[in-house]
């Protein structure tokens, strides 16, 4: 039988806590840069600075669950995304890149839930609903919009914008990008048309068939005379797929 002193003790178990924590720290690593992928269903198209990034189905996104910066990886292309959607050619919907404040009306007030990225928003003509799917859940929804958190709006119905005394119709699914009193950019989707310029006062998006206003120079919405601020960490929001 082998006798281990008690200097060898320490040291045998010195070695062993060092490795570890050499594999804690691994294994961490491991966890905070482990990226999820997925799978484009169709061929797609990415919208920024008014480029167009044509994508092919079958491409496949990753997202770091350090940065939660998603990655397009488009042939020897890499594209990072920040929070603009990804529009899916052969459907009329989008797949999100960043987990986004899901704004709604509901029973007389504004809900406040999350989509995460990778979630699929489409819009289903025969019936005039939206499909929301993440790949495990599926749900309808009437209309709303999507919210960073930071400076950064997808609509998810036709809608009117306003600004600098132009009224602008916007298509479904448009997005828009406000840096703070200074400028104001969109790509309308109702003509494909993307819009950068600098703006003074106000920029409202309305959505009148719903009812409902957002301010976006200053994150506001106004929904039956009741105005909401859009503030608060997204990640303390119930996402809408687990709502009963």
């Amino acid at each position: 039988m082998i006798r281990f002193n008690n200097k060898k003790k320490k040291t045998l178990l010195s070695i062993l806590v060092t490795i570890l924590i050499i594999d804690v720290i691994a294994a961490a690593y491991l966890f905070l840069n482990f990226f999820e992928t997925y799978k484009l269903k169709e061929n797609c198209t990415y919208f920024i600075n008014g480029i167009d990034y044509p994508i092919s189905e079958g491409t496949e996104v990753s997202v770091s669950r350090k940065s939660e910066v998603l990655i397009i990886k488009n042939g020897n292309e890499e594209i990072e995304t920040n929070s603009l959607p990804i529009y899916m050619d052969g459907t009329d919907g989008i797949v999100l890149t960043r987990k986004m404040l899901y704004v709604y009306p509901k029973d007389d007030i504004m809900k406040l839930n999350t989509l995460n990225y990778y979630t699929e928003v489409s819009f289903d003509k025969t019936i005039s609903v939206l499909r929301i799917d993440n790949g495990n859940k599926k749900k309808d929804a009437n209309c709303g919009f999507l919210y960073d958190g930071s400076n950064t709006y997808i609509f998810m119905n036709d809608t009117v914008l306003m600004y600098n005394d132009k009224v602008i119709e916007l298509g479904r699914f448009s997005y828009l990008v406000v840096n703070y009193n200074e400028t104001v950019e969109f790509y309308n989707t109702k003509n494909n048309q993307y819009i950068y310029e600098n703006f003074d006062g106000d920029v409202n998006v309305y959505d009148t068939a719903n009812g409902y206003s957002v301010n976006l120079n200053n994150d506001t919405c106004l929904y039956k005379g009741s105005e909401m601020i859009l503030f608060g960490k997204i990640s303390s929001r119930k996402n809408f797929l687990e709502e009963k």
